[in-house]
């Protein structure tokens, strides 16, 4: 599981973990606090996982389920909204979330870019 004392050089205002394997970094989670306001509802508090990432070596071991589970039991609030983006043209990431249950909600197109 990730070490929450190993935690150094993230952006300010930020929050995240570096997993370790063995004594040996093989990933990490980089995630903030966000309050999203709605004409609809009340605004909401959620977490935003800004970057997660295991090492190519040790992907499709179970480690990045792993580490994602425990990073939300022991550093996030129970309960709260997790919000992700996932890259269209990374299919295998799209697996791995729905796989943890998240589901898409919206595509976003851009022109011109």
């Amino acid at each position: 599981p990730p070490n929450k004392d190993s935690v150094t050089g993230f952006p300010r205002g930020n929050l995240g973990a570096i997993f370790l394997l063995d004594g040996d970094e093989v990933g990490y989670i980089l995630f903030e606090r966000q309050t999203e306001a709605s004409m609809l509802r009340d605004s909401v508090e959620s977490i935003y996982v800004r970057q997660f990432f295991v090492a190519r070596t040790h992907r499709r071991l179970g480690l990045g389920t792993e580490a994602f589970r425990y990073a939300i039991q022991n550093i996030t609030p129970l309960g709260q909204r997790i919000v992700l983006d996932v890259q269209a043209s990374n299919p295998a990431g799209q697996r791995f979330w729905e796989s943890l249950g998240f589901l898409a909600q919206h595509t976003e197109y851009h022109l011109n870019e």
